[in-house]
């Protein structure tokens, strides 16, 4: 892409700057994406106009920021030293906005949580409405994706908490163990071990099975399970979410590995759970954030109260996160 003269510095620094908010966005969203349909969809504008930005962005710099490689588009060296300074001014700006709401009273503060999808139909939004009867007035951002995808989120600080399993073992994070989770083997009602008490996995080890897809932690936990076993699953079908995993399960095609659920709802699918014997099924369930995190006084709170909620006053972090008035 043509990049044109520089500004004079002076003016670039005084004005250019400034004014060069919204490029970056578009900027950032092609780092993360590497396409432009991925950027331009990130900032919710068409591939045209997330085009002429990205133009605009380099012609104002006079840098070459990004190329062409094959379909694709990639950062240049240059692209790759200024991303990390572009990514940092769009997270200051978020929080900036986040922090004014609170300062004039629009808000009494926004929780940005990233969670699992076995989260999403109770545990999260119970944990919410218990939270809220004590801070009406704290807002909440959501995102629901799969382990790697909510961890990513928390990397790029696009969110502020994380519910994931397992734990990150990278030093950027720290996790909190808040509940463990039993795993059950999840069979169609009519199957030879529906009525069973517990169940070995070694019994089903011919049975097809329903797994997920990489990067959902369940994947992982499910494969380990099967290996001590002493088998690998044949796996006919890969998932994203517990639900759609419920549903192939019911209708007769394999066998999956699952956290327990509302017994009302397995069985109103057509499942039946079976706990597994001889290992030690279950997940561990943490609360992550970053060790150096930037992070609203309303998501504080929420922090202390989750800890507080499962780990008891022991688990409660230094920094007095009390939302104003």
């Amino acid at each position: 892409m043509e990049t044109g003269g520089a500004r004079d510095l002076d003016e670039l620094l005084d004005h250019g700057v400034r004014s060069l908010l919204p490029e970056l966005a578009v900027f950032v969203g092609l780092a993360d994406w590497s396409t432009l349909t991925g950027a331009a969809d990130r900032v919710r504008i068409g591939q045209p106009t997330a085009s002429r930005m990205l133009a605009r962005l380099q012609r104002e710099l006079g840098l070459e920021l990004v190329r062409r490689e094959g379909r694709n588009i990639v950062l240049t060296p240059v692209g790759l030293r200024l991303l990390p300074f572009a990514r940092r001014s769009l997270e200051e700006f978020q929080h900036g906005i986040l922090e004014a709401r609170e300062e004039s009273g629009r808000s009494r503060g926004t929780v940005t949580l990233s969670f699992l999808h076995t989260l999403g139909a109770r545990f999260v939004p119970e944990l919410i409405a218990e939270f809220r009867a004590d801070h009406p007035g704290v807002d909440f951002v959501l995102m629901q994706d799969n382990r790697e995808n909510c961890l990513r989120s928390l990397g790029r600080r696009e969110v502020d908490l994380a519910f994931v399993s397992p734990a990150p073992s990278e030093s950027m994070y720290i996790s909190k163990t808040i509940q463990a989770q039993e795993l059950l083997l999840t069979v169609p009602a009519g199957h030879w071990v529906a009525s069973r008490k517990s169940v070995d996995l070694s019994e089903v080890q011919n049975e097809d099975f329903i797994v997920f897809t990489p990067g959902v932690g369940l994947r992982s936990l499910s494969d380990t399970l099967c290996r001590q076993a002493g088998f690998t699953p044949r796996a006919r079908f890969q998932v994203q979410d517990t639900t759609t995993a419920r549903g192939v399960v019911a209708a007769g095609l394999g066998v999956a590995i699952l956290p327990h659920s509302d017994q009302k709802v397995a069985v109103g699918r057509g499942c039946r759970e079976i706990p597994i014997s001889g290992a030690l099924a279950q997940r561990q369930l943490v609360l992550t954030w970053l060790t150096e995190p930037r992070i609203t006084k309303a998501s504080l709170a929420f922090r202390r109260f989750v800890l507080s909620r499962f780990a008891g006053d022991r688990e409660r972090t230094a920094v007095d996160d009390q939302l104003p008035g």
